[in-house]
């Protein structure tokens, strides 16, 4: 699993260094400012699922990570654009809820759903992280820039991953447990996603059309995300 994210981190810094260098600038010229082109995107987010059961509460506080390398090709002068790019996402969801599993007579695995956490167990953490490898499409809409250099941005997108890594962590005053073997995880998530920004900042929302767990082997969970946006370039 290293090697996923060290080829990952590699491929996302390769991306970088070539979309920096296609617009090369003479030594003796100096450098004009011009504003961001969303090509490198970085956030955090607050993570929290939909449909879940009533007695399952999701922590306000569930923080996620997302960024993306994305090329973007201007519909000529207009202000409009599509982009496309690599990225990774982790989604992290602290709640109340602790994986049971469902066995067969073979002892095979065939439900994995979430059980609410007594109120009598006092508990300091207990999240679940799924990481996914991702692939973001976008059509982008940009004013012209300011006097500051900054634009108002719009951006509809859709993006689809795939799952390389997930694990489960629970902690309290005498247990401190992590688990990575988690049945019935859909391996694919896809969804809509939606900034909107004014310089390098933007706000982001994601929702996904796939649930956590496989159709009928799990707690029906739908992901969503929403947060802020960094675009350093």
């Amino acid at each position: 699993m290293k090697k996923r994210y060290s080829i990952l981190l590699a491929a996302l810094f390769v991306s970088f260094n070539l979309y920096a260098q296609d617009t090369p600038v003479e030594e003796s010229e100096p450098q004009k400012k011009s504003p961001a082109k969303d090509r490198l995107i970085i956030g955090m987010t607050l993570d929290n699922w939909l449909n879940a059961p009533d007695y399952i509460e999701t922590k306000i506080y569930s923080p996620g990570f997302n960024v993306a390398v994305m090329y973007d090709l201007p519909f000529g002068r207009s202000t409009f654009s599509f982009a496309g790019g690599v990225g990774f996402n982790s989604f992290n969801a602290h709640s109340n809820g602790r994986l049971f599993y469902v066995l067969d007579s073979t002892g095979t695995v065939t439900e994995t759903n979430l059980l609410e956490i007594p109120d009598s167990v006092d508990y300091k953490k207990n999240k679940l992280s799924l990481n996914f490898v991702e692939v973001p499409i976008e059509l982008r809409f940009r004013s012209k820039p300011d006097k500051t250099f900054r634009r108002f941005s719009v951006a509809a997108g859709f993006k689809i991953g795939i799952l390389v890594q997930s694990h489960t962590k629970y902690k309290d005053e005498g247990i401190k447990l992590k688990t990575y073997y988690i049945p019935n995880l859909e391996n694919l998530r896809y969804g809509p996603t939606f900034r909107i920004g004014y310089g390098k900042v933007s706000l982001f929302g994601f929702y996904s059309l796939v649930n956590v767990f496989k159709e009928g082997k799990g707690t029906e969970l739908t992901p969503i995300s929403a947060g802020i946006m960094i675009v350093p370039y």
